[in-house]
């Protein structure tokens, strides 16, 4: 999950720098992680990675860092095509410090995971929630990762 999201964003970055800039509004939200907060990340969640997996043309903030490099995490995931690797139960929006257990409603089929990446300006991995069959990891640069049945996403704003 790391090297897919840090690749998929040094690409983006790379190619796209424009798309990392205010005027995108893709780096607006605020989280904290550890008891240290990050102001101005961007965020990619299941609801854009469901969005461009159901429709690679979908045009909901088309451009931006997050939605460039949640299509090419699909990529680097197996997870664009006919038969995906992963799939984003429902695809609804995360914001708060949600569970497996309340985000999936019931039994997630056995490719549903959740996944939240959350990046810098210049394109370099802040934080990664991945959870799947009801365990959620979390991956913070320089930290010791932590996994814990049904764990709490990492809440964001903005």
């Amino acid at each position: 999950m790391w090297t897919a999201s840090q690749a998929a964003l040094t690409e983006c970055y790379a190619l796209y720098p424009e798309s990392f800039n205010d005027k995108s509004n893709s780096c607006r939200f605020t989280i904290t992680v550890n008891g240290v907060t990050y102001n101005n990340v961007g965020r990619i969640t299941n609801g854009a990675l469901h969005a461009i997996q159901k429709n690679p043309n979908d045009k909901t903030e088309a451009g931006s860092s997050s939605r460039r490099a949640a299509a090419q995490v699909l990529k680097y995931l197996e997870s664009d095509g006919k038969n995906p690797r992963y799939t984003f139960g429902s695809g609804g929006l995360i914001s708060s410090a949600v569970k497996p257990s309340a985000y999936f409603n019931g039994k997630p089929k056995k490719t549903d995971v959740i996944i939240q990446i959350f990046h810098t300006k210049e394109g370099q991995i802040v934080a990664i929630n991945f959870a799947k069959d009801g365990y959620m990891a979390t991956v913070v640069p320089g930290q010791e990762t932590t996994c814990e049945y049904d764990g709490a996403c990492i809440a964001s704003t903005g």
